[in-house]
């Protein structure tokens, strides 16, 4: 911890560290409320959900109704949820989306590659005022960094958008 803290910092962290109980029997299950405004985390998140933990409750809570978010669709559907509900439930406070797709495995694939529905999630996102979209290539095959993002640019211009 030396390394990291100094001797301040040290002190507060001892004093606010978190208290552990160690269950001698098992029986306890993990209780994890995730709450935040998203952009931070998205992989753990996933992570969690995919891994089958017991207990984890994700949402966002008491956060001011003027914070918009950035919605990442791929993430959204990887953690269990439909892109286009959660649009439509969030639509006064998604702004911006990040856009690339989601495989069978949960693993982030090219737009077109993997399993949503763009069509769907371009209508819902269509009822937000002046939306951004960013096409992110996460998880793209070794080669040439360029191809896939002009690849799912060409894909979702297929279908409209």
């Amino acid at each position: 911890m030396s390394d990291f803290l100094n001797n301040a910092d040290a002190a507060i962290f001892n004093e606010h560290r978190l208290r552990l109980r160690l269950d001698e029997e098992g029986a306890a299950t993990a209780r994890i409320k995730v709450i935040g405004v998203g952009g931070g985390g998205g992989n753990a998140v996933n992570r969690m959900v995919g891994s089958g933990l017991d207990g984890v409750e994700l949402m966002v809570a008491n956060t001011d109704p003027a914070i918009r978010f950035e919605l990442d669709v791929a993430w959204v559907a990887a953690g269990g949820a439909d892109p286009v509900e959660v649009i439509d439930k969030h639509r006064q406070r998604v702004t911006s989306f990040h856009l690339k797709d989601v495989d069978k495995a949960g693993k982030a694939a090219t737009c077109g590659d993997g399993i949503l529905d763009f069509a769907a999630i371009h209508k819902a996102a269509r009822r937000i005022e002046n939306p951004l979209f960013y096409v992110e290539c996460e998880g793209a095959p070794a080669g040439d960094p360029a191809r896939e993002p002009v690849r799912a640019l060409k894909y979702l211009r297929s279908i409209g958008w």
